[in-house]
C-alpha cells in the first residue's frame, strides 16, 4: 500500500492529538526524539472501538497496518 504524503500528514496531525509523545532525553533545550518502536506501540493500542477521527481514518485500519505506519510516521514526526 502506497500512502501520499499528504495522507501521511493528516494522520500524523491526528495521531498527535490522540497520543501523548513522551520526550526520550531528559533535557528541555533537546528535541524530542520519537522512535519507530513508540510509535508502532501507540498504534497498537488503539481502542477499535471508537469512532474515525477527522481524518476518516478508522482507529482499526491504523491498528492494523502499524508495522507499516509506524515508521513514515516516526519520521514525520521528526520533521515537524
Amino acid at each position: 500500500m502506497i500512502w501520499e504524503p499528504e495522507t501521511l500528514k493528516k494522520l500524523a496531525a491526528e495521531l498527535s492529538i490522540r497520543f501523548k509523545i513522551y520526550e526520550i532525553c531528559g533535557e528541555q533545550n533537546k528535541p524530542t526524539i520519537i522512535q519507530e518502536e513508540a510509535v508502532n506501540g501507540l498504534l497498537h493500542h488503539l481502542d477499535t472501538h471508537k469512532s474515525m477521527g477527522l481524518d476518516g481514518i478508522h482507529p482499526r485500519a491504523l491498528r492494523e497496518l502499524a508495522e507499516e505506519l509506524a515508521k513514515p510516521l516516526s519520521i514525520i514526526y521528526q520533521q515537524s
